[in-house]
């Protein structure tokens, strides 16, 4: 681990480092950097109307602007600023995961942040490093993500490598030393102090096959009930066939927390893809002992055990997800219609159900719409949710 790195040095360093990094006549090539940055302007849209059987209701609109300049490659190295703004757009007051105002929670709070901040160098072969504030999403986000839904990206304050020694490997290792939450500052918890390690080795066997192996040492200095081992194995296949899409994924992986049991993870899926429609089932089993959880705190959890979130904590019976897509792929959009059972992974006794359905659309080459209804029928003391979201973005 890089224990002895400064404290709160990550994000400055790239910008210390590149002012030392100087031409043979002494000065620095401010210059080459400046020449050809590249600018990138977004912004999105986001509606969303929550339903809660327990809460009064709440619904909010936001609005999120990105602006990122990158330089022009010199000396092998890089840069990268982007700026982040949220701003809430209704007037009506809801619960945003920092101010408490007695609703159901849209987490979306009004934050302005430096979003990525890096420095990137190219010069070893097959290798990028980077060194700064960045995004870090590894295999399907399951473990590591940018929680992209919500306003605000998930970012880390990091060391990252990644190398491919042969063109079918690829190893990937970053230090964290800080995450920056979709919650932003002002939020309790919302950026993380970390000494944590990720590793991530994929080996493609061919287009359509891949075998991943990694290992996650998560030292949460700020959260240490999120202090915890992380090992396991992937497996992904399809079977492009004449007139039909086979495939499937496969995963196993092992947690040892500091504080609490050992638990398991495993995940099996099966599709089929036939012209514009595809069907896919699959079964996600978190493991749950001694009121332990298997966790994933670093995920892009929004994508997992349905859209509602109502399983972004593991319980501590652990969690068993079946689920089955209906997918429609028609032009430059497609519509999912999914179904979820939920049980207890100990004890198998029944935690609810849910059913959503999305639309994904993209408008022209910058344009992007996305609606999306879910409700979720609790059991076990779990409350009754529905929700709508609208978004709706723009590149320029």
């Amino acid at each position: 681990m890089l224990n002895q790195w400064p404290r709160g040095a990550t994000l400055p360093a790239f910008l210390v480092i590149s002012l030392l990094w100087t031409g043979e006549d002494g000065r620095a090539d401010v210059f080459d950097y400046l020449a050809g940055t590249r600018t990138e302007v977004s912004v999105r849209g986001h509606f969303e109307d929550v339903n809660d059987s327990s809460l009064p209701n709440a619904d909010g609109a936001t609005l999120r602007t990105r602006i990122k300049f990158e330089t022009a490659e010199a000396r092998f190295t890089q840069l990268t600023l982007e700026l982040e703004n949220t701003t809430t757009l209704t007037s009506k007051d809801f619960s945003n995961g920092v101010r408490d105002r007695g609703t159901t929670v849209i987490a979306d709070p009004a934050t302005t942040e430096i979003n990525q901040a890096l420095l990137r160098f190219t010069g070893v072969p097959r290798t990028i490093i980077q060194l700064g504030r960045q995004t870090i999403s590894l295999d399907n986000e399951r473990f590591v993500g940018t929680v992209d839904f919500r306003q605000n990206q998930q970012t880390y304050d990091a060391l990252s490598i990644l190398t491919k020694p042969a063109s079918d490997w690829s190893v990937y290792y970053a230090h964290i030393q800080a995450v920056n939450t979709f919650l932003g500052r002002k939020a309790t918890n919302g950026r993380q102090r970390h000494d944590s390690d990720l590793l991530n080795i994929q080996y493609q066997l061919n287009d359509n096959t891949s075998v991943g192996a990694y290992h996650y040492a998560i030292e949460n200095e700020s959260l240490v009930s999120n202090q915890h081992k992380t090992s396991g194995i992937r497996f992904t296949a399809s079977w492009p066939l004449q007139h039909l899409a086979p495939g499937v994924k496969l995963e196993y992986a092992h947690q040892t927390p500091d504080f609490g049991s050992s638990t398991d993870y495993l995940m099996m899926e099966a599709a089929i893809k036939i012209s514009w429609l595809q069907l896919l089932a699959g079964q996600e089993s978190l493991g749950g002992r001694n009121n332990t959880g298997f966790q994933t705190p670093l995920a892009t959890l929004h994508k997992f055990n349905g859209f509602t979130d109502q399983f972004l904590l593991t319980p501590g019976v652990g969690l068993e997800d079946r689920y089955a897509t209906l997918r429609f792929t028609l032009g430059p959009g497609r519509i999912e219609l999914t179904a979820h059972e939920f049980a207890a992974e100990d004890g198998g006794f029944d935690l609810g159900k849910e059913h959503s359905v999305g639309a994904w659309y993209r408008l022209g080459e910058r344009g992007s719409l996305a609606i999306k209804w879910a409700r979720f029928d609790g059991k076990a003391n779990r409350t009754d949710i529905r929700k709508y979201w609208l978004q709706l973005g723009y590149e320029f």
